[in-house]
């Protein structure tokens, strides 16, 4: 949801949204196709080193991307295809969330 600032917090920059980090002037670093609609996504500027940043608009939310370690932000150049886990059904128990990222236990 706009304003939450989850997204902010996991990328390590200050606010709730990515504001004037993100430079929606230029063409979009990468593209994904979110919830069957493709998605452009940004890097957004001022993040710790340590990771890869995007963020971009989907369906009225914002889509983020936070890769670690950074040079893995590459893989947002290949063609990625993301599941609104929002749809899923019974199969949602079968995905993996944050047990086995330790990044994502930290506060």
């Amino acid at each position: 949801e706009l304003g939450v600032g989850l997204g902010a917090h996991y990328a390590g920059i200050d606010g709730p949204d990515p504001g004037p980090s993100l430079n929606v002037e230029k063409p979009p670093d990468a593209k994904v196709l979110a919830g069957g609609r493709p998605t452009p996504l940004w890097h957004v500027s001022g993040a710790p080193v340590d990771r890869a940043v995007f963020a971009g608009e989907a369906r009225g939310l914002w889509l983020w991307a936070v890769v670690w370690p950074e040079q893995s932000g590459l893989l947002m150049y290949d063609e990625l295809v993301l599941a609104d886990l929002r749809d899923a059904g019974a199969e949602l128990e079968l995905v993996p969330c944050g047990a086995l990222s330790p990044r994502l236990l930290r506060p």
